[in-house]
């Protein structure tokens, strides 16, 4: 799909939906049944197509290229915009809900995928395979290239990961993000300049360019590799949760969650008398 296309894929979406009207079903969906709120979230997503918007001085990207869909990113903007019509126990179940790590919301697979819908749910496929395995694909490369240099004694630096990118796409990270810049026209992007969405979107390049350019044996053997190492982040990340959910740990993680909940009505409410 060349820029062109998606560009005019993208404006299309932006003139046709209507956000406002989006956000009011969404709360007035709330209104008479704020305890299904993840039904309605999932509700607002399924029909969401605008593909990035700014909120709040804040750069919100669902859509990379037009392609790859982060379901997860356009579920914490739905999220902030129903905080202040949730009580606050709902609101702390919906604040951990986002924290969670499952890839599927807290659904079975055949249930999140009805949620999204078909349109979305092909999106997601996209950004799971071409971003999120992608990133898990770098990591089990800089840790290979770990484990090999202490298995021959060698010492371990800061170019393990430089060493991760060579190996997946034959070229260091900086000259890959040039490449990527010019490609996208995005001019000159320092490393200060970057921000989470933009590597998102360099990350599925990344992935299209490496899909593009090595053979069908060797990408379904490096996604193996991606889903191994997203089962052992995932496995780290239950094992810390366990750890968080005894005794003072636990006291500990409602504090935190707490806390967030608090920022976020305070940053409600200023959004509203700035608004107002």
């Amino acid at each position: 799909m060349s820029l062109d296309t998606v560009e005019r894929r993208e404006e299309v979406a932006t003139n046709e939906f209507d956000v406002a009207a989006a956000l009011d079903d969404l709360s007035r969906r709330i209104e008479s049944d704020a305890e299904g709120w993840r039904a309605h979230i999932f509700n607002a997503i399924s029909a969401w197509r605008l593909p990035s918007e700014t909120v709040a001085d804040e750069e919100y990207v669902y859509f990379i290229g037009g392609e790859a869909f982060n379901w997860r990113r356009l579920a914490e903007r739905l999220a902030w915009h129903i905080a202040l019509q949730l009580p606050e126990e709902l609101e702390l179940e919906m604040q951990d809900w986002l924290d969670s790590d499952d890839i599927f919301g807290g659904l079975e697979e055949s249930e999140f995928r009805k949620a999204l819908g078909h349109d979305q749910w092909r999106a997601h496929l996209n950004y799971f395979y071409g971003v999120t395995l992608e990133k898990c694909l770098v990591l089990h490369a800089g840790l290979a290239i770990e484990k090999d240099r202490v298995g021959h004694g060698r010492g371990v630096n800061d170019d393990v990961m430089d060493g991760a990118f060579v190996t997946l796409y034959e070229a260091e990270e900086p000259q890959l993000w040039a490449e990527f810049a010019a490609a996208c026209g995005l001019g000159d992007h320092s490393g200060a300049a970057r921000s989470v969405a933009l590597d998102d979107e360099f990350t599925y390049w990344l992935f299209k360019r490496r899909v593009r350019t090595t053979y069908q044996v060797h990408v379904a053997h490096e996604v193996r590799h991606g889903l191994a190492m997203l089962e052992r982040l995932t496995a780290a990340c239950e094992r810390r949760e366990k750890m968080l959910n005894v005794g003072e740990g636990r006291e500990l993680l409602e504090f935190r969650m707490a806390r967030r909940v608090m920022n976020r009505r305070r940053q409600g409410l200023n959004v509203g008398l700035q608004n107002a």
